[in-house]
């Protein structure tokens, strides 16, 4: 195990998919419970999962399927008495730091209900942080070029001054309570995956991931250099430079063949009524 795989852009990725396990688990009499697959989303395991019982015409155990999210959950807090935060906590934890830190960003939104929507953006900045691991010394250098001032209304000056306090202190007192952010998870995951062996699962299977946080990408190459995740995607890094990214991150080849398979199909765009 361990490898990674493409599949050519032309083919049915889920078809694709359940070939992989009808070869290595179904026709080898291997249990599916002993494998896990991780996709970006819920609904693909629902697919997933149709695809296996048309290939077996039969009740069967299927492989646990996650979403990544689920993935750095699982990793994070096993074993550990911690609970996610909910997003109206977060923002009042927010407010009340601003209130105590940074009263300047509360100018002109001093009431939690005017400022609700201010801390939803202070929080998706500091889950991307989070996510991509940005670490303190970064973030001095923006606080100083905030402070110079850069040419953005002088409200986001002040919050990139601040940013690195208001997030430590985020952390701090959610950790004091037993809680964690989403950002928070993401780097426990990593600060924790090599100690959590996942021995339950003979394979993971990273199923077409087509952008990995920093976070992310630090479990999963952790996952892959132990030979227990498999690497399958969808495309060609010579048409695609996010998975050139990938293949050069991981120190591999995403190619179809010798050359990328030419795509030939008929696009057509209808509207409909609703947001569907």
């Amino acid at each position: 195990m361990g490898g990674v795989i493409t599949i050519d852009m032309t083919r049915d990725f889920i078809e694709g998919l359940s070939a992989y396990i009808e070869e290595n688990y179904l026709l080898k009499g291997r249990p599916l419970e002993r494998l896990a697959v991780v996709f970006g989303g819920k609904r693909p395991g629902l697919f997933l999962k149709r695809a296996l019982a048309r290939r077996l015409g039969r009740a069967f155990v299927p492989p646990s399927c996650w979403t990544i999210e689920e993935l750095m959950c699982r990793i994070a807090l096993r074993g550990e008495a911690l609970r996610p935060a909910m997003p109206l906590e977060e923002s009042f934890e927010i407010y009340r730091l601003a209130s105590e830190r940074a009263p300047e960003l509360l100018e002109g939104r001093e009431t939690f209900a005017a400022f609700m929507p201010w801390a939803t953006e202070i929080l998706d900045l500091i889950a991307q942080l989070d996510l991509e691991d940005v670490g303190g010394e970064a973030l001095s250098n923006v606080e100083a070029s905030a402070r110079i001032g850069f040419s953005v209304p002088q409200s986001i000056n002040h919050l990139l001054t601040r940013i690195q306090g208001l997030r430590e202190d985020f952390h701090g007192r959610l950790r004091s309570r037993g809680q964690v952010s989403r950002g928070m998870i993401y780097r426990i995951a990593e600060e924790r995956i090599a100690g959590v062996p996942l021995a339950e699962f003979d394979e993971i299977i990273v199923a077409n991931l087509f952008y990995f946080h920093r976070t992310e990408e630090a479990v999963i190459r952790a996952l892959h250099e132990r030979g227990q995740a498999t690497l399958i995607f969808q495309g060609d890094q010579r048409k695609w430079p996010v998975l050139e990214r990938i293949a050069g991150r991981f120190g591999c080849d995403l190619t179809e063949g010798p050359f990328p398979t030419p795509t030939t199909f008929d696009l057509k765009v209808s509207c409909a009524s609703d947001v569907h």
